[in-house]
């Protein structure tokens, strides 16, 4: 075969394969009604301690084939100011953790949300934050009073920071993450359509097993939140070590689909 032939045969795959693309991505991949692009984001900061890659692939994978242009933010990137751009997502899934406070703040309840970044804590950063207790140390050792760990926001950073969410499925796996309904509100009031979390500590198996059910019902088999909730539960049921449930909020959410939101 002459080069020229073989020049001229790389050039026709490249062009039929440009044109399969085209028309795939523009008339046979599915889209939302109106023709606004869906957007989902998948979090995992957890990845550290317990990584997963098969889950993410697997959860990815639905929300492709679901519609949703779905990007994939590691725990190296998941910091302060990467969760103050989150609102631009229709589905934001968090395999994060997240925890409580003990103690009564001077703008924060007791046992008010907190989420934990992937960003690490310094007693210098973020001061005006800190101070308004928008940001907090992840951990603090009590007999020192030293903070370590990773920063984490509570509520107050969503009340401040997000402009308005995309009637947003915020669905946030973390130990504690739907404890009160402290930052569950801050998500709504900031145009979030349900927030899912759950209700203690739970394990990383668990927690895993309860994310694949409940994605798989609300994109697969396009259940209601209070039905892919409610059947994910039946399924797996409570964690077997903490007994942690998985909650929505608010309740008025129970019969809403994200796939009739666009």
């Amino acid at each position: 075969m002459k080069i020229s032939d073989i020049v001229f045969s790389i050039i026709v795959i490249f062009f039929i394969s440009l044109f399969a693309y085209l028309l795939y991505s523009n008339f046979l991949m599915p889209k939302p009604s109106g023709g606004v692009e869906r957007k989902a984001l998948i979090i995992d900061t957890v990845e550290d301690i317990e990584p997963n890659p098969k889950l993410i692939k697997e959860i990815k994978s639905l929300l492709t084939k679901a519609g949703y242009n779905t990007t994939i933010c590691s725990s190296e990137n998941a910091t302060v100011d990467f969760f103050k751009k989150i609102y631009i997502y229709d589905v934001i899934i968090m395999r994060v953790h997240s925890t409580i406070t003990t103690t009564p703040l001077q703008f924060l309840p007791n046992n008010s949300v907190a989420i934990i970044t992937g960003e690490r804590y310094r007693k210098d950063k973020y001061i005006v934050d800190q101070l308004a207790e928008r940001l907090l140390p992840s951990s603090l050792l009590p007999q020192t009073g030293i903070a370590y760990g990773y920063f984490a926001f509570t509520g107050l950073f969503i009340s401040n920071y997000i402009p308005r969410f995309r009637n947003s499925t915020v669905i946030v796996m973390g130990c504690h993450s739907l404890y009160s309904k402290d930052m569950a509100q801050a998500f709504i009031s900031k145009g979030a359509k349900v927030y899912i979390g759950w209700d203690n500590y739970v394990t990383p198996t668990h927690m895993d097993k309860a994310l694949y059910k409940l994605i798989y019902y609300l994109f697969v088999e396009k259940k209601s939140v209070g039905e892919a909730v409610s059947r994910t539960m039946m399924e797996i049921g409570r964690d077997p070590d903490y007994g942690a449930q998985l909650k929505f909020y608010p309740l008025e959410a129970y019969d809403y689909k994200p796939l009739s939101s666009s």
